[in-house]
């Protein structure tokens, strides 16, 4: 599990950096610890820069300890390319209202392609 703590950082700081993932790593999930205002209903927007929409996927929220818990797309781990990946929360206030409020980075550690390796 990938983690990212927001605790103790700075709501003035845009981004945090969370631990690396090694390309080709499937069935990862990301935990995001520590910001206020999330829910059940918060998107996380995984992001690459070779692809033009970001994938979206919602996850399990922990009240008690404040945390969300996603699948993290398979094929965000395919690319290693020196520039982390780039992940969004995103608050949906209503059907028309929804705003980004943190942003991730996830630096994914280069590998050779496993010879049974399936593109997520």
């Amino acid at each position: 599990m990938i983690t990212a703590d927001f605790n103790g950082i700075p709501s003035g700081k845009p981004y945090i950096c969370s631990q690396s993932l090694w390309q080709y790593d499937t069935g990862q999930q990301l935990q995001i610890k520590g910001l206020s205002g999330i829910d059940e209903t918060t998107e996380v927007h995984f992001g690459l820069k070779l692809y033009s929409r970001a994938i979206v996927k919602t996850g399990e929220y922990d009240s008690g300890a404040n945390t969300l818990t996603v699948d993290i797309p398979n094929k965000f781990s395919e690319y290693a390319d020196g520039v982390p990946a780039r992940v969004w929360v995103h608050l949906r206030k209503s059907e028309t209202s929804a705003y980004t409020i943190r942003e991730i980075q996830i630096p994914v550690s280069e590998r050779e392609k496993p010879d049974d390796y399936i593109s997520g």
